[in-house]
């Protein structure tokens, strides 16, 4: 008779964030029924109340070591951090669609239960070290996204990229499904660490092929990248927002998870270099010929997985790099959300698509908002003394410390030319005077509201000065890493 684990207090105290979500996403499609409960400023403050209250508990975890279910919640430094990471951004997406001009048709019951599902699959899956709990926590926000997508914004543009994004985002899965079905058929176990320790070289050789294409398509890395442009561009920028940040920032915890439990790295490294080495140079070379915004931080992204990818690779390598991947990620996030945050502050009902046009002249009009996108601009580019600079500086150093030369000379090579496409956004905003264009850049813009411009402003001091505190607090030095050379 197989006797079932025990749930008890501390289950339940661990699993707390998950199980605050969900519950938050059964009482939400409640209030949609309620004529009450079905207001507006209702929902968005009982989703912000939800997402708080996952985040304070997900605090109550740092430092805990948990496991359950053979590892189908484990609860450890990766999932804290994960935890944190997407909960925090997820209360500025929420930010960003009280802003939008989406808003009536965001803060919905119905609505707001599929956002905290999403979310809720996210933490799944990052505090999972079991496959099959991992694939079950990858289709719930990646079936939420889907819908979220083609359901706040019922434009052509949206439903073609909702319909993209779950094709080829329902491909990316059965790889992956494939690949940990291979890794079971050769281990004979569904637990990640136990899977490393298997001596089927040819199943774990072709599993390792499958998960890494599998991850490749979540992270839109080339040649894997088709749909990102067009779901950028289609989704609600908040949306694109939480996909650009915390997918990516999923994905990565995942692959982490895999290369730092030793699974089949010796045939994942290579596969992930190719990728990193291809999207480092198509996505700068893609961006720099895009004249909307969303499509050019679309490409940015592409390039910026690659970074991310050159990062794993040297993890693969050390371990004891694997600040280097935690620190890009944090950057990144905190710049990406703050650009999207004007982003969203640009659009309107009759202007959906920010293109380069709509730049021109800003800053004379909107000089705070103009300066923090020239930071992110600058800090995307990695331009000293910003945070970019410093996550730049790190996974280069890890690439160096790791000996992986071509992807330090892709690297470089790809950041020289983001400098192009990053500092253009600058001359249109500041060297183009014109009195057409002051006038279009004036034209359907609104005050800035204190919810977003606390946003803003908070992704401005964190690039400003993010970088320089945590660059020699968390991150190990050039020279203390010497030793891990071979």
């Amino acid at each position: 008779m197989i006797e079932l684990p025990v749930i008890g207090v501390d289950f339940y105290r661990h699993a707390l964030p998950i199980i605050s979500l969900l519950v938050g996403s059964l009482l939400l499609l409640l209030f949609a029924v309620n004529s009450i409960l079905a207001d507006r400023r209702v929902i968005f403050v009982a989703t912000l109340t939800f997402l708080c209250s996952a985040l304070l508990s997900s605090v109550w975890l740092m430092g805990s070591q948990y496991q359950a279910f053979g590892g189908a919640l484990t609860i450890d430094a990766i999932a804290v951090f994960g935890h944190l990471y997407v909960l925090v951004v997820a209360i500025g997406v929420c930010l960003l669609f009280w802003e939008s001009y989406l808003a009536e048709r965001f803060w919905r019951g119905d609505i707001a239960c599929i956002f905290l599902l999403t979310v809720a699959g996210m933490l799944v899956l990052v505090s999972s070290t079991d496959i099959l709990t991992i694939f079950v926590g990858l289709e719930t926000f990646s079936l939420g996204i889907y819908a979220l997508i083609g359901y706040v914004k019922k434009t052509q543009p949206a439903q073609e990229a909702a319909i993209k994004y779950f094709i080829l985002g329902s491909f990316a899965a059965a790889l992956l499904l494939f690949g940990f079905a291979l890794l079971y058929a050769g281990s004979g176990s569904l637990v990640i660490t136990q899977i490393a320790t298997t001596d089927n070289e040819l199943f774990a050789r072709i599993g390792a092929v499958f998960i890494g294409v599998g991850l490749a398509f979540k992270l839109a890395l080339v040649p894997c990248h088709l749909w990102t442009p067009d779901a950028y561009q289609g989704a609600p920028t908040p949306m694109t927002a939480l996909m650009a940040i915390t997918v990516k920032a999923a994905i990565i915890l995942l692959a982490l998870r895999f290369i730092t439990a030793g699974m089949a790295v010796t045939w994942l490294l290579p596969i992930l270099t190719l990728f990193a080495c291809a999207s480092m140079l198509v996505g700068n070379l893609m961006a720099l010929s895009q004249r909307n915004v969303k499509r050019m931080l679309a490409y940015s992204s592409i390039a910026h997985g690659g970074y991310l990818a050159m990062a794993l690779v040297a993890v693969g390598n050390h371990i004891e790099l694997a600040n280097a991947v935690l620190y890009y990620l944090l950057a990144y996030g905190l710049l990406a959300l703050g650009a999207f945050a004007i982003i969203t502050w640009l659009e309107s009902e009759e202007r959906e698509h920010i293109t380069m046009d709509n730049l021109r002249a800003l800053g004379m009009r909107h000089p705070y908002v103009s300066l923090a996108l020239a930071v992110f601009m600058l800090a995307f580019a990695g331009i000293p003394p910003t945070v970019g600079f410093f996550a730049k500086l790190s996974i280069f150093q890890a690439a160096m410390i790791s000996e992986l030369y071509l992807l330090l000379i892709v690297g470089v090579v790809g950041s020289a030319i983001s400098f192009y496409y990053y500092l253009r956004v600058i001359l249109l905003m500041y060297f183009d005077n014109s009195a057409a264009s002051e006038a279009q850049a004036a034209s359907g813009l609104h005050g800035t509201s204190k919810p977003l411009l606390a946003l803003i402003t908070i992704a401005l001091m964190g690039a400003l000065v993010l970088g320089i505190v945590m660059h020699r607090q968390h991150l190990p030095s050039l020279t203390h890493l010497q030793h891990v050379r071979k």
